[in-house]
């Protein structure tokens, strides 16, 4: 059996929602929870780097990075179905600096231009193809200076499982039906006053999830306050 500890420390938080009509926001969540996240890897050695300069630790920049001189190229591996991410922690990064020519690794290189992201320092190799792709990077001809970029690939986790939280567990209270405008439905919540404690009991392992709602005073003029809920487990772990 595990036993948990909810007290509540301080009081702050909330502001007004928007109105959004016939949307069912539990099942979007579920949704999203089961589309695959973006992440994206620094490549620091084979098998995403091939060949050229080598990708070296950064320390400034807390990542792996390549420095190409004017003559220098670096050559890299997109998997199949990935893309890679050319980012300079510094300053802008432009596609006119770089030529970037893709291949399947038959002799044959054909030009690519890179996207750039909004935030400036950011270029996106993007190939439409199903295939393993061979990317050869280096300066431009029209580049007087060294340039230097760290390489990301693209890697999109396995779908997670859906975490479906339908089956509330009550506090030893009587609970409040609360219905915002952008639910379909009202939600049974248990009132806990700032600095009391209660405890549910459950059988592990298994997954719980907490939401919560500052109760708003009418007199209160300030749109947004804070609050925290601390979560003891067993006793002897706390979470803030």
């Amino acid at each position: 059996m595990k036993f948990v500890s909810l007290s509540i420390q301080m009081i702050l938080m909330s502001a007004a929602l928007p109105l959004m009509a016939g949307i069912d926001h539990h099942e979007l969540d579920l949704k999203i929870q089961s589309e695959p996240r973006l992440r994206w890897d620094n490549v620091t050695s084979a098998p995403i780097w091939i060949d050229g300069v080598a990708p070296e630790r950064n320390q400034s920049w807390g990542m792996h990075s390549v420095l190409l001189n004017l003559t220098d190229y670096v050559n890299v591996r997109i998997p199949r179905g990935s893309e890679l991410r050319l980012f300079n922690a510094e300053q802008s990064l432009l596609a006119k600096n770089l030529d970037i020519s893709l291949s399947e690794d038959s002799g044959l290189w054909v030009d690519h231009t890179p996207l750039r992201e909004v935030d400036g320092k950011s270029l996106v190799i993007r190939p439409i193809s199903d295939k393993p792709l061979l990317v050869r990077i280096n300066p431009s001809a029209s580049q007087r200076d060294p340039i230097e970029f760290a390489i990301f690939v693209a890697r999109r986790d396995d779908a997670q499982p859906n975490l479906d939280y339908r089956n509330p567990v009550p506090l030893n209270m009587t609970p409040v039906s609360v219905k915002r405008d952008i639910d379909l439905t009202a939600v049974d919540y248990w009132p806990l006053d700032a600095y009391v404690q209660s405890s549910i009991e459950i059988e592990g392992p298994t997954r719980i999830q907490l939401q919560s709602h500052l109760v708003y005073p009418n007199t209160e003029i300030r749109l947004l306050q804070e609050y925290r809920i601390q979560i003891q487990l067993d006793g002897w772990h706390a979470k803030w």
